[in-house]
């Protein structure tokens, strides 16, 4: 797709430009890629179901709400790709490979397929708000600097922390405190 946007692009005197490219992609989010996958399995046949009747196909894997999500989330929903019906981490690692196949692009659309009630329709807008896009902006990057220092440094802290504790109760108590003197 990146080779037809940049000749059309340049046939029509523009230059192409990943920051302005694209890409759409379905994606259906839950804390648990179980409770993603029951929010949406009392819809998501009917959604394969009017798709495949418009192609005039009824392939095996619609005649079930779980060969629909193993179909589109391992196949395809056809021009739009694999979709994903899980948690955030899985939407990162999508977008990643996506980043990674096409050599960058500006903007991720998700495609809503409407297989959930609102509820959980919802909090799936929710948790890509909250978790995928800050992953992306680095927003987190500090947190977690802060944090990996912290497990690599939790002898020597810990210690301190200790010892700090120590002084102080000592400072306060004077040096026979809890020895029952």
């Amino acid at each position: 797709n990146w080779e037809i946007y940049e000749k059309v692009s340049a046939e029509h005197g523009h230059v192409a430009d990943r920051a302005r490219w694209r890409l759409v992609n379905p994606m259906f989010l839950a804390e648990t890629q179980a409770e993603a996958e029951r929010a949406v399995s009392r819809r998501i046949q009917a959604m394969a179901a009017y798709a495949n009747r418009q192609n005039g196909r009824y392939p095996e894997w619609g005649r079930t709400p779980r060969g629909v999500i193993d179909h589109w989330r391992n196949d395809s929903l056809g021009e739009f790709g694999q979709a994903v019906i899980g948690t955030p981490d899985q939407a990162i690692a999508q977008i990643e490979r996506l980043i990674e196949k096409t050599g960058g692009f500006g903007t991720l659309l998700i495609l809503h397929v409407d297989m959930a009630n609102w509820e959980d329709t919802k909090r799936s807008y929710e948790l890509f708000a909250s978790e995928v896009i800050p992953h992306f902006r680095g927003r987190n990057r500090n947190r977690q600097a802060s944090l990996q220092f912290a497990e690599d440094h939790r002898e020597q802290l810990i210690g301190r922390l200790v010892g700090a504790l120590t002084k102080a109760h000592t400072d306060y108590y004077g040096e026979s405190a809890g020895t029952g003197a």
